[in-house]
C-alpha cells in the first residue's frame, strides 16, 4: 500500500544513485509455466524449480552484491493450490564464508500485474526500494526479495503473501549457491506498507506453515493491520484507487469461494478490466490506480450498496485482519505514524496490544514524524540497527518506543 514511493526514491538518490538489477535472464517475472500443477503439488513448499543469474549495479558500477539469482520456486496460494513464483536472491561480496544470515525484504508490491513484482522492477531498475536492499547487503547479509503476490498478482491477499514470503525464505535456504546453513540460518524480515502486509502475515503464519525457520527478527512499518478498516478510511477519498486495486486483488484470491464477479456492475467490470494492468506508485509502469481512480467509492462499481459490509465480503475482510495468530519470531519492531492518512493508528495500536497480551517480544514506536510516505524514511533508518542488534544478540535500546514481552 505504499502509494507514492517518492520517499524511497530520495533515499536511493542520496545513498546509491540509480541502483539497478540488470541482466536477470527471462522476462517472465511471475515464474515459468514449465512445471505442471500436478508436478508442483507433489513438491515440498519452497522447492527451487529453476535459477537464472543477474547483476546488481549502481550507476554502472558494481556494488556489494556481485552474486545474484532469480529463483523460480513452489509456494501455496490463498486457496491452498500449489503455484510457482519468483524470488531474487542477492549475496554480497562481504558475506562471511560461514554463519551467513538472511534478510527477507518485502517491497511494496502494489499492483495487479507482475510488472509490479520486485523481480521485474529490479531487472528494469525501476524499484524505488533498491537503496534499502543495498544497505542490507552492505552489512554482509544475504537478501531474498520474493514476488509474494504470486502469478495472479493477488494484491492485498495476506495468506498468499505470507506463504510466498516463507517459501521464498525456504527457497533461499535450499539454494546451495547462497551459502546458507539451511533451517539453522538466522532470518530477519522487513517491509513497509504493502511490504509490511506481506511481512506481518508471514510472521503470523510461520508457526503453522514454516515452523522450522529460525526467525529471529521482524521489522514492519506502516502496518495495514486491518485492510477492511483501511478500505473504509480511504473509500471516496484521494487514495480510493488503492481500495479498488485491493478489491480486485482479493477478488482473484477468493474467487474459489465467493463469486465477486456477479456483484460487479457494468462500471465495475470496466474498472476491473482497466485497473488489472496497473501498478501503484511505480514510475516505470503507467497508468497508476491513484491517478486513474481518485475520489471513487467502491459502491459505484457494485450491484448492492455497502459492499464492504455485505456478510460474505465482511467475513473475508475479518479473516484478513492481523493478530489472529501468535507470532513465534524472537522479536518484532513495529513502527507507525500517528497521523497516517491511510492506516488508522487505532488498528495498529490494537495489533500491538494483542501481541503484548500474548507475550510477544515487541518494540513499538508511534511517531509524529510524518504521514504514511514521509514516515517510511525514519522506519528504515531504525529497522537497520534493529536488525543488526537482533542478529548480533545485542538488542538496540529505542527510547522512543514502548516495549513488551521478553524485552519489556
Amino acid at each position: 500500500m505504499n502509494t507514492l514511493r517518492c520517499a524511497t526514491m530520495l533515499i536511493a538518490a542520496l545513498l546509491c544513485g540509480a541502483a539497478a538489477l540488470s541482466g536477470c535472464g527471462s522476462s517472465d517475472p511471475a515464474g515459468t509455466a514449465s512445471t505442471t500443477s500436478a508436478a508442483l503439488e507433489s513438491l515440498p513448499a519452497g522447492s527451487v524449480m529453476a535459477s537464472t543469474s543477474c547483476t546488481l549495479t549502481a550507476a554502472g558500477i558494481p556494488i556489494p552484491a556481485n552474486h545474484c539469482w532469480r529463483l523460480s520456486y513452489r509456494t501455496t496460494d490463498t486457496s491452498g493450490a500449489a503455484v510457482e513464483t519468483i524470488a531474487t536472491v542477492l549475496v554480497p561480496d562481504g558475506a562471511p564464508a560461514s554463519g551467513r544470515v538472511l534478510v527477507s525484504y518485502q517491497t511494496a508490491e502494489d499492483g495487479l500485474t507482475t510488472a509490479c513484482a520486485p523481480s521485474t522492477e529490479f531487472s528494469k531498475g525501476t524499484s524505488l526500494e533498491e537503496a534499502n536492499v543495498v544497505l542490507d547487503l552492505a552489512q554482509g547479509w544475504v537478501v531474498v526479495a520474493p514476488d509474494y503476490e504470486g502469478p495472479q498478482s493477488q494484491y492485498g491477499a495476506g495468506i498468499m503473501a505470507g506463504q510466498a514470503v516463507l517459501d521464498g525464505i525456504r527457497a533461499a535456504e535450499n539454494f546451495a549457491a547462497a551459502g546458507l546453513d539451511g533451517a539453522a540460518t538466522k532470518v530477519g524480515m522487513e517491509g513497509y506498507s504493502g511490504g509490511a502486509l506481506a511481512t506481518g502475515w508471514a510472521m503470523e503464519l510461520q508457526g503453522s506453515y514454516a515452523p522450522e525457520l529460525n526467525l529471529v527478527a521482524v521489522a514492519e512499518g506502516g502496518v495495514p493491520a486491518d485492510i477492511g478498516a483501511v478500505a473504509k478510511n480511504i473509500d471516496g477519498g484521494l487514495f480510493s484507487g488503492i481500495e479498488l486495486a485491493a478489491a480486485i486483488g482479493i477478488k482473484r484470491a477468493y474467487q474459489y469461494r465467493f463469486d465477486f464477479e456477479s456483484y460487479l456492475n457494468t462500471a465495475g467490470k470496466a474498472m476491473e478490466q482497466n485497473i488489472g494492468d496497473m501498478c501503484l506508485g511505480s514510475p516505470g509502469n503507467a497508468p497508476d490506480p491513484l491517478t486513474a481512480y481518485p475520489y471513487k467509492k467502491l459502491d459505484q462499481y457494485t450491484t448492492i450498496p455497502d459492499f464492504l459490509g455485505y456478510a460474505p465480503v465482511q467475513a473475508i475482510l475479518d479473516e484478513l485482519k492481523m493478530g489472529q495468530r501468535k507470532p513465534v519470531a524472537a522479536s518484532l519492531f513495529m513502527f507507525n505514524s500517528i497521523v497516517d492518512e491511510l492506516i488508522p493508528i487505532a488498528t495498529v495500536d490494537a495489533l500491538h496490544a494483542t501481541y503484548c497480551s500474548e507475550g510477544v517480544n515487541v518494540t513499538y514506536e508511534r511517531t509524529l514524524a510524518g504521514e504514511h510516505i514521509v514516515a517510511l524514511v525514519p522506519f528504515f533508518l531504525q529497522a537497520l540497527p534493529y536488525l543488526q542488534g537482533a542478529f548480533s544478540g545485542k538488542p538496540v535500546v529505542n527510547p522512543l518506543a514502548a516495549s513488551c514481552g521478553a524485552s519489556g
